[in-house]
């Protein structure tokens, strides 16, 4: 933690991610001063649900704000605003008492595929949209009472804003992300709300990311610790604060995000970064992070010493396995998959074992298998465009390991800040530049990037990893060809 300076002031950034919920307090140069963080627990319902308690967020976020600001020497008199971003895809119900109803699935979930309406799916087949239209539908049709109850349809980020300050709002991006907008996210489709027999009033007004949508309130400002009054922008999604805290726009940074699932994006060029136009998605796969939990779970429940309860040991033990581990091919399909097309049959594969592969390769190819389907499903939409370097954000960003892996795979530098958490410096920029503290936005943002280190590609790891790429898009093929035999 770096000393505050007595007068400095500050802005918060905040990021519910599916597992994990991050903070950090800026200054307005963009150096982080304090950060925190807590674990949010992620449930698996049966074979093919995964969900959370919006309520547990809450906690989270209440209690962490308390510890910040206790733990530091910021005032909070110094917070001058505050920005939120979380996990995509994701709807909270809230009661009229703005409460949360139940639990909520969240973007691996595959249980509404059992529940399917052609009229939903026809309006955007085969997104990541239509898929939390299906989650949506299926929470409301499995209950009635659960469709009386509710008043407010919320995004992630926004139920925590509804909370902080009660003002409800959304911000565009996350408004398309829900399909429950139309196609430029700036109204509700009344086509697809009378669909789902969903009252427009349902819905929260929809504001820019940098505009302020409330102030804290005195019952929040009582459990967080906040001063009441304290603006709170709008907000984004996780992945589009990510590629703004990562100065991501071409052709100069992509923004790689290693956290549960895996993503790849910037936007267009630094005109499109200073108007936050839509940025583009080169690649979203579904277990990246979660599958190094899986097999940590998997392989080292048992082994002495080692804790499996992190992806650490993982690594570790990955690296005492040579590049393409042997043989060994993992395919990380194990929540279904979102990558290249939706496919909630597709399963997590391990292939090329034989007797003398030991946990080691299994690991290698875990963490193998996770990069190189990322790789494949970006490859189209990367090929013939240049950009210069990779930014890492998310906790995969601390292996080492990984870094080497993605600057062979895409062959380019790959470019780590200081702070690894680039969804909440992306939403601390849209607080400051909302107080009117920042001037050029991609100007600021290059400043606060502040790369620690930079992890060049290794000429050896190159040649591996093209022939490992070759090898997983076989058996990828392979694995697909079945699913639809």
């Amino acid at each position: 933690m770096n000393t505050v300076a007595p007068d400095e002031d500050l802005v918060l950034g905040v990021d519910q991610g599916t597992s994990k919920l991050k903070i950090a307090a800026f200054n307005f140069d963009g150096r982080v001063v304090a950060e925190v963080a807590a674990s949010t627990p992620v449930r698996l319902a049966g074979f093919d649900g995964v969900e959370a308690d919006p309520e547990e967020w809450w906690t989270a976020l209440a209690g962490s704000l308390r510890k910040l600001l206790s733990g530091s020497e910021i005032e909070p008199d110094r917070i001058r605003g505050v920005g939120l971003c979380g996990v995509m895809h994701s709807l909270v119900l809230v009661d009229g008492g703005g409460r949360s109803i139940g639990a909520v699935p969240l973007w691996p979930d595959q249980r509404h595929r059992l529940a399917d309406d052609d009229r939903l799916a026809s309006v955007a087949a085969g997104t990541s949209a239509a898929a939390c239209l299906g989650r949506l539908k299926w929470q409301l049709d499995a209950d009635p009472e659960t469709r009386r109850r509710v008043r407010l349809l919320l995004p992630v980020k926004d139920f925590l804003r509804y909370r902080l300050t009660g003002s409800a709002a959304s911000d565009p991006f996350e408004a398309r992300a829900t399909g429950l907008a139309e196609p430029n996210g700036r109204a509700w489709s009344e086509e697809v709300l009378e669909l789902l027999r969903v009252p427009l009033d349902a819905l929260p007004p929809i504001e820019e990311p940098d505009r302020v949508a409330g102030a804290v309130c005195a019952p929040a400002a009582a459990e967080t610790g906040l001063v009441p009054g304290t603006p709170v922008v709008c907000g984004t999604g996780d992945w589009h604060a990510a590629l703004l805290g990562s100065a991501a726009w071409m052709p100069r940074h992509v923004g790689l995000s290693l956290g549960t699932a895996g993503t790849l994006g910037a936007f267009e060029s630094a005109h499109d970064f200073e108007r936050l136009a839509e940025p583009a998605c080169f690649g979203a796969v579904t277990s990246t992070g979660s599958a190094l939990q899986w097999a940590a779970r998997a392989l080292l429940a048992s082994a002495g010493g080692r804790d499996s309860s992190v992806t650490g040991g993982i690594i570790e033990l990955a690296g005492q396995s040579p590049p393409g581990a042997r043989g060994v091919t993992f395919l990380p399909h194990l929540m279904g998959e979102r990558g290249g097309s939706v496919r909630p049959n597709a399963s997590g594969t391990l292939t090329g074992l034989r007797l003398i592969h030991g946990p080691e390769d299994l690991a290698r190819g875990v963490v193998e298998g996770t990069a190189a389907w990322l790789r494949l499903v970006a490859g189209p939409s990367l090929a013939g465009r240049p950009f210069d370097s990779l930014v890492a954000s998310g906790d995969g960003a601390r292996s080492m390991l990984n870094l080497e892996i993605a600057a062979a795979l895409y062959e380019r530098p790959v470019v780590v800040p200081e702070s690894l958490e680039a969804g909440t410096r992306g939403v601390a920029q849209l607080a400051a530049y909302a107080l009117g503290a920042l001037g050029s936005r991609s100007r600021s943002a290059a400043q606060w990037l502040r790369p620690a280190t930079v992890v060049d590609p290794d000429p050896q790891l190159v040649e591996d990893y093209r022939e490992v790429l070759e090898r997983f898009r076989r058996v990828e093929a392979a694995l697909r060809a079945s699913e639809s035999s």
